[in-house]
């Protein structure tokens, strides 16, 4: 499987090797796509996961400032 990204959409869906160099439709829009020889590369999670980390980060940081500052008030 290989992942393929829709031009008009955006999203990304796993076609099989075998559409290689065919048209298929996305599935979310039912734009025709020629299927890539290599997998979209940009399809990467890892920037994403980056970012959702840092999020909960600051969100634990804020978290633990909030509970010092009320066990301060008691």
């Amino acid at each position: 499987m290989i992942y393929v990204r829709c031009d008009k959409c955006r999203k990304a869906f796993k076609v099989k090797e075998v559409l290689i160099g065919k048209d298929v439709a996305c599935p979310y829009c039912r734009q025709p796509i020629t299927v890539p020889a290599e997998s979209a590369e940009e399809f990467n999670l890892k920037p994403l996961l980056t970012k959702v980390l840092s999020l909960v980060g600051i969100m634990l940081a804020l978290t633990a400032v909030k509970a010092i500052f009320w066990f301060m008030r008691q």
